[in-house]
């Protein structure tokens, strides 16, 4: 038995929609604490993103945006999480000191630490972390966690920089922040995906993602195929 909710949704575009309503609920609801919304890069929510920054809602005060990593390459690359997501972020009008992302002009490690420190900064000032949209590879890594020795990398961290093989390196929250998350969603679309998450579903254990995820208390995963179980 796996230790995840698992919603099956229709079709992309329904899970789309979904993951779309969620947001907003987000974005338009006070609270009495700062609320961070950690978002994921990748194809999968980008046309939600894309949504929000065509009809966007006015976003209270009280909740700000953080990423759940970024690559180490400037705003402006095709592959930059935060450059990606800039158009809603502007059409929100969500500003500079309620957005926690990876300055990407510093070097690797300083920015590794930069992005720690504004967590820390974060935590020490009682904001919380009610949502988490996490993606998952079909390597089966999450965020930018891909093998065992960066999940060891991460005790003790709440960001830590990750090297690639190929690729520019990469900056990642860590499973300790995750484990702060009150509702963690992994957000999983794609036929190449299937053979992971099926892995995810019988044996989490076996896979990076369900490592990372396993000292969070309420774990999601949305999916738009059909998967036996």
């Amino acid at each position: 038995m796996n230790p995840f909710k698992v919603i099956q949704f229709a079709s992309s575009r329904v899970l789309d929609a979904e993951v779309e309503g969620l947001l907003r609920t987000f974005l338009e609801t006070p609270q009495s604490l700062m609320q961070w919304i950690i978002l994921s890069g990748g194809k999968t929510p980008m046309t939600a993103y894309q949504r929000l920054a065509e009809n966007p809602p006015v976003p209270v005060s009280s909740v700000g945006v953080t990423y759940t990593d970024e690559r180490h390459v400037p705003v402006d690359s095709p592959e930059s999480n935060y450059g990606n997501t800039l158009p809603m972020l502007q059409a929100l009008g969500i500003p500079g000191e309620r957005i926690i992302r990876v300055q990407t002009h510093l070097a690797l490690d300083k920015a590794a630490l930069a992005f720690e420190r504004d967590f820390e900064r974060t935590l020490d000032s009682e904001g919380v972390f009610p949502l988490a949209l996490i993606g998952l590879g079909p390597d089966g890594h999450t965020c930018s966690l891909f093998t065992q020795e960066d999940l060891d990398a991460c005790e003790g961290h709440l960001a830590v920089p990750v090297q690639r093989p190929s690729g520019p390196a990469r900056v990642s929250i860590t499973p300790s922040l995750l484990a702060r998350v009150q509702r963690v969603i992994f957000l999983v679309t794609g036929p190449e995906k299937a053979p992971m998450l099926q892995q995810l579903l019988d044996d989490p254990s076996s896979v990076v993602a369900g490592r990372a995820v396993s000292r969070c208390q309420n774990v999601e995963l949305w999916h738009a195929e059909v998967f036996n179980e």
